[in-house]
């Protein structure tokens, strides 16, 4: 097989989930955000307050809170997914670190110092 091992760059793959929590962050804050400036043209009630008005309110709230329940659940993804990942590279460079200490012993027979 042409690819039968697997190098990670411990720093770059530092920099890269922090970056990536970076993201997170932001995502959140511009959900957060506009979920409010939504929030607030829905108090507004632009729809009006005759009976159509508050039939579409009505129909229009039941549609909006999954949309925006998911909106906050992306965020809260993208998290747990990048927890994943770096629990992934910390596990995958734990075992580099015991298969290299179980090397260690016939690498001082080979190459005493």
């Amino acid at each position: 097989m042409a690819y039968e091992s697997v190098h990670i760059d411990p720093e770059a793959a530092d920099a890269a989930l922090r970056n990536w929590q970076a993201s997170v962050e932001a995502l959140r804050q511009t959900v957060t955000q506009r979920s409010t400036a939504i929030e607030a043209a829905e108090a507004a009630q632009p729809w009006g307050g005759d009976a159509d008005g508050r039939r579409f309110g009505g129909v229009y709230a039941e549609g909006a809170t999954p949309s925006r329940s998911a909106a906050h659940s992306v965020a809260s993804r993208f998290e747990n997914l990048g927890t994943t990942v770096r629990t992934a590279v910390q596990a995958s460079l734990a075992s580099d670190e015991v298969q290299a200490a179980a090397l260690a012993p016939a690498q001082q027979a080979l190459h005493p110092r």
